[in-house]
C-alpha cells in the first residue's frame, strides 16, 4: 500500500460517510444518520492526521519541522477528547458513531482484498517508483 492508496481510501470513506448519513437519516432516524456521519469523519480524521505525521517522520532527505511535533502532540488529546464527545452526546445511540468509525477500516480492507484479488500487487501503475526515479 502507499500513500495514494491511503488517501484514496479516505476521500471513498467520506463518500460512503454522507451516502450512510442520507440512508439512515430516511431509513432509521435522523439522530442515527448523525452519529454514523460524526463518528465516520472522525475516523477518517484519524487516518488522515496518522497518515501525515507518518509521512513527514518517515520521508528521506527531509527536517522534523515544528509543525509536524505540534500536530503529533495535540492530536492525540485533542481528537480523542472529541471522540469521547461524539459518542457520550444523548442525541443518539452510542452504537451510531461507532459504527461510522468502522467505515474508513471497511473500505481500507475491502479495497485492499480487491486489489489482492484482482492480483494487482505494489503500488499503482501510474505512480513513479524509486526504481524508475534511480534509472534517470
Amino acid at each position: 500500500m502507499d500513500s495514494a492508496f491511503i488517501t484514496r481510501s479516505l476521500r471513498m470513506s467520506v463518500a460512503l460517510a454522507a451516502f450512510a448519513f442520507l440512508f439512515t437519516s430516511v431509513y432509521v432516524d435522523a439522530s442515527w444518520g448523525l452519529g454514523v456521519l460524526l463518528g465516520a469523519l472522525w475516523g477518517t480524521a484519524n487516518l488522515y492526521l496518522i497518515k501525515f505525521i507518518i509521512e513527514q517522520l518517515f520521508t528521506p532527505n527531509r527536517t522534523l519541522s515544528t509543525g509536524v511535533i505540534l500536530i503529533a502532540i495535540v492530536k492525540f488529546p485533542l481528537l480523542y477528547v472529541l471522540g469521547y464527545l461524539i459518542i457520550s452526546r444523548p442525541w443518539y445511540d452510542p452504537l451510531a458513531p461507532l459504527l461510522g468509525f468502522l467505515i474508513p477500516f471497511a473500505v481500507i480492507v475491502l479495497k485492499a482484498a480487491g486489489r489482492m484479488l484482482l492480483g494487482l500487487q505494489g503500488p499503482d501503475p501510474g505512480r513513479k517508483t524509486m526504481r524508475a526515479f534511480l534509472k534517470r
